[in-house]
Parts: structure tokens; C-alpha cells; sequence
């Protein structure tokens, strides 16, 4: 095994049916590898001596954590930075309940609607540059902060919000389970697709006629966009327009993973 955590240190959470570990890294311990992929195993045991293991829950690993992870920084940390959300089981013989999954929004390539304005946060949270892995930790939400929701976006069996904090100027995207709202207001936020062809765009920004070319027009955050093409290293994307075919960086926009390698490579 390839020890990371520090168990004797976690703490947990527990809120909106799932458990929080808070769980730090060890001060010293192996590095990682970016080639790399790991499985996180975590076993829960009850005060009645009865046990539960966790393999496939989402990992949260800010920024920094994760640079030491992979051997950029040596330092260790008692912050327990590193966590690990799972749904909280009724027995320890029954597996975590998934939540519902919410359909997959068909693509919006036109007009958004207003974004939701003034939506107070209903519990701490962080907020990332992506929904998807791995992700870096932008800033974070407080309880009762006002935030304004610009588009939704449903990830395996959880929804985000692509989301600012006016009071911070943070902007990324949150996991709707900080932020408690009714049917009726949902429906007023834009769904947007993450599935292949698709992606969002992240921050507005300039499209081009070609990697460094000229502008040809621009694209707001929230847009859906359909990827036609990419180059080899990732770093620009060609995309469809109103007004045309055109290049974005890579920045600009929140892509899955997954979707990358189905996007054919320019000639």
C-alpha cells in the first residue's frame, strides 16, 4: 500500500446524509507518480467492532497537497487538507446509496438565461476550476455568502454549479450539495453537457482563426461549445460558433477527461 493520510488524525462531518473525513497527510511518506493511478481504500469501523471498506468515493485534494503528493514539495502538513466524501451507509452490509442522477441536459449552444443572483450558500464548500479530475482548489464558500449561479452541469450522479462569489471575486465551480434550493429555482439556472462533443466555457474569452490568431469573435461563461478539433498537446481547441469556426484556449474552457481523446487532432 502507499501511505498518504495520516489516520490517527481525521476528523469527520456529517451533513446532508454523507461523512466528511478530514484526514492529513503524513509528514513524511513516498511520492507520487502523475502516470499513476491509485485507488484509495477507506474502512470505517463502528464502535460495535462491525466494519465498512470505501473504494470508488470522490477524493478532494487542494493544490498544494497535491504538488507534495507528486514529489514538488517535500513539506508535510498537519492541515487536513486531503478529503474523502462518502455516503453515509445505514448498516455496514449495505452500500452507500448513489445519489439520483439528474438527466443529462440536452446542449445549449445559443442564449443562456440570467444567471441566478443572490443564492445564499447554505454550507461551507470549495470551489474548483473543474468538476472533473483532477481539479485545483480556487478559493472557498461560507455559510450564508451570497453567490450567483451561472449554469448547472450534472457529473456521474452529482450536480455543479458553475458559480461567483461576488463578496471574493471567486469563481469556479461548487457542488450543489453546499447550496440548498427548491425545484423552482433549479429550473431557472441553464443545464449545460459535459458529454462528448461537448464543453463549457469556463471564463469568456476570445476566439480565434487559428492558435494565436486573429479574433473572430468571443465566448461567455457558461456557453455550451461543440468540439471539432484540437491540437496534439491539448492547449487549443476548435470549436463551433455563431459566427463561424474558431480556436479557443484551452483555459477557457471545462472539459471532461474523457471527452479529450474522442476530439480528432488537426491536421
Amino acid at each position: 500500500p502507499f501511505e498518504f493520510f495520516d489516520p490517527t488524525k481525521a476528523t469527520e462531518t456529517v451533513s446532508a446524509g454523507k461523512v466528511t473525513f478530514a484526514i492529513p497527510e503524513t509528514a513524511v511518506h513516498e511520492n507520487g507518480r502523475k502516470s499513476a493511478t491509485y485507488t484509495v481504500l477507506l474502512k470505517v469501523t463502528r464502535p460495535d467492532g462491525e466494519s465498512a471498506e470505501f473504494r470508488s468515493n470522490p477524493v478532494e485534494i487542494n493544490a498544494a497537497a497535491l504538488t507534495r503528493f507528486l514529489g514538488e514539495d517535500q513539506a508535510g502538513t498537519d492541515e487536513p487538507t486531503p478529503t474523502i466524501v462518502i455516503a453515509q451507509p445505514t448498516s455496514v452490509n449495505e452500500p452507500p446509496t448513489a445519489a439520483p442522477v439528474e438527466p443529462t441536459a440536452p446542449p445549449i449552444v445559443g442564449e443562456l438565461l440570467p444567471p441566478l443572483e443572490n443564492v445564499v450558500v447554505s454550507r461551507p464548500g470549495i470551489v474548483y476550476t473543474t468538476p472533473y479530475g483532477p481539479a485545483v482548489r480556487r478559493g472557498d464558500v461560507v455559510q450564508g455568502q451570497l453567490a450567483t449561479l451561472v449554469v448547472k452541469l450534472p457529473v456521474n450522479s452529482e450536480t455543479w454549479y458553475l458559480a461567483v462569489v461576488p463578496a471574493t471575486g471567486t469563481a469556479g465551480w461548487v457542488n450543489s450539495s453546499v447550496i440548498d434550493l427548491p425545484a423552482s429555482e433549479t429550473n431557472k439556472i441553464s443545464p449545460v453537457t459535459g458529454e462528448a462533443p461537448y464543453a463549457v466555457v469556463f471564463n469568456g474569452g476570445n476566439v480565434r482563426s487559428a492558435p494565436g490568431g486573429t479574433v473572430i469573435t468571443q465566448v461567455n461563461a457558461g456557453q455550451n461549445v461543440k468540439l471539432i478539433g484540437r491540437l496534439g498537446d491539448n492547449s487549443w481547441f476548435n470549436i463551433e460558433t455563431a459566427a463561424g469556426n474558431g480556436w479557443v484556449s484551452a483555459g477557457l474552457l471545462t472539459i471532461d477527461p474523457n471527452v479529450v481523446n474522442t476530439i480528432p487532432v488537426a491536421p
